[in-house]
C-alpha cells in the first residue's frame, strides 16, 4: 500500500535550485530527480517500507514553509511509511 503524504513518517522533497542563468535546471533537476527517485525507491523497498513519487502538492507552500530561495524549484516528494 502506497503511504498517504498526511499519514506518512517521513516526506523526501526533491528541490533543485537555480544559480545563474547559464544552468538549464528546470531540464537537469528533472533528470537528477529522476536519479534520486528511483534510489529512494530502491532503498525502501531493500527496507521494507513504501514510496511512491509525486509531483502533485501545492508547490508555493512548501517553499514557504520550508524558506526556500526563490530560485528554488520544487520537484517531486516522496511520502514514506510501512504498507498495512
Amino acid at each position: 500500500m502506497v503511504p498517504s503524504a498526511r499519514h506518512s513518517h517521513v516526506n523526501l522533497i526533491l528541490v533543485s535550485t537555480k544559480d545563474n542563468e547559464r544552468m538549464d535546471n528546470n531540464r537537469y533537476g528533472g533528470v537528477d530527480a529522476g536519479y534520486v527517485s528511483q534510489n529512494i525507491y530502491l532503498a525502501c523497498t531493500a527496507l521494507g517500507l513504501h514510496t511512491v513519487a509525486r509531483a502533485m502538492m501545492d508547490k508555493d507552500a512548501v517553499k514557504r514553509e520550508l524558506k526556500l530561495a526563490d530560485t528554488s524549484i520544487v520537484l517531486l516528494n516522496h511520502p514514506i511509511g510501512f504498507g498495512k
